[in-house]
């Protein structure tokens, strides 16, 4: 109980931290001339630039937090350096092959404790076949640029970088606990429901000035350090499998992504809905294949409120990711 209760007090103060801390912030990403204004509001009703690369904030809230809990360290640099990546490509717009690149080395240390502490078995049809040392380091890694880039592309409305990030973090939370609700509090565990906690108290606070209508951008710092948050504490909690799972609606949009990615179909820079300036509704757009717009386009089939959007499109997840956990329990019967 005493562990549990310096977690809480923690994402209390982590919390406390990154609203209080993020207004400051705001002036001064805004003076260093670090912002843009929201393609999905008329141009005319915006006088100032929203700023931007405000993730920043949670970042080094959730280092500060999390480096206070002994033995943690090491796990942290993945996700700090995966963050510094995300505002670097703020800042200067890094070629692809440095966001591919750079991850690969930062990730070593959390490979390495993944492999000195648990095997990564994969049960099908009856058997059990345990992953060989390169290939488990190639899965962590992969999978790890995966989720970071794939919190990146599933973007365009306000609120859903962040949105979509808490509600992944929660429910693999919440497995976690499943899990291993008769194992002792301590390892693996212990480090994993630390980094989720105070990551979801972090975002929880940005989410209050980055959902509709946004007074930041979270950019891609935010993007980069959420993605490799959510493998640090599957790694830590060996949930690996199920990581992939509860990414689902990542997954989604990845896939519906692929033609435009490799360029079997011309991928424009920022694929937005289109805003109907009459009716204030966003519409999708057939050129953009991307979640966002093939939701609007083949599911709703009308306009919607940018609001409205990120309401539908979380709350799908949500349920979604509920059912994922009760199958889990149920298939433990």
């Amino acid at each position: 109980m005493q562990q549990i209760a310096k977690i809480a007090v923690a994402a209390i103060i982590s919390y406390i931290f990154t609203k209080s801390a993020l207004p400051i912030f705001l002036t001064k990403l805004s003076k260093a001339g670090m912002g843009g204004f929201d393609l999905n509001k008329p141009r005319e009703n915006q006088k100032e630039k929203t700023p931007e690369a405000g993730g920043i904030v949670g970042l080094f809230v959730f280092s500060m937090i999390c480096g206070l809990f002994k033995g943690i360290h090491g796990l942290l640099s993945a996700c700090i350096c995966s963050g510094l990546l995300g505002f670097a490509d703020n800042v200067l717009n890094l070629e692809w092959r440095w966001k591919l690149i750079v991850p690969a080395f930062t990730l070593i240390p959390l490979c390495s404790y993944y492999q000195e502490n648990y095997n990564f078995d994969i049960q099908f049809l009856g058997f059990n076949f345990t992953l060989p040392t390169a290939l488990t380091y190639a899965y962590i890694i992969f999978f790890s640029i995966f989720c970071q880039n794939a919190v990146n592309i599933y973007a365009g409305i306000n609120g859903i970088e962040v949105g979509q990030s808490i509600v992944a973090q929660l429910f693999a939370l919440i497995y976690l606990v499943m899990k291993n609700i008769n194992q002792p509090f301590t390892g693996g565990y212990y480090y994993s429901a630390i980094i989720s906690t105070i990551f979801i108290a972090t975002s929880l606070a940005l989410l209050k000035f980055n959902k509709y209508p946004a007074k930041v951008f979270v950019g891609d710092v935010f993007t980069y350090f959420a993605g490799c948050v959510y493998v640090t504490s599957a790694v830590c909690g060996d949930y690996l499998i199920m990581a992939i799972f509860l990414y689902f609606m990542q997954m989604i949009n990845f896939l519906l992504s692929v033609p435009q990615l490799i360029g079997i179909i011309p991928c424009p820079r920022h694929r937005l809905p289109q805003l109907n300036k009459d009716d204030g509704k966003l519409y999708g757009k057939t050129e953009n294949w991307n979640l966002i717009n093939q939701y609007l386009l083949r599911i709703v089939r009308a306009g919607l409120g940018e609001k409205q959007i990120w309401q539908h499109l979380i709350t799908i997840q949500v349920i979604g990711s509920a059912c994922i956990l009760c199958i889990y329990k149920l298939s433990l019967k």
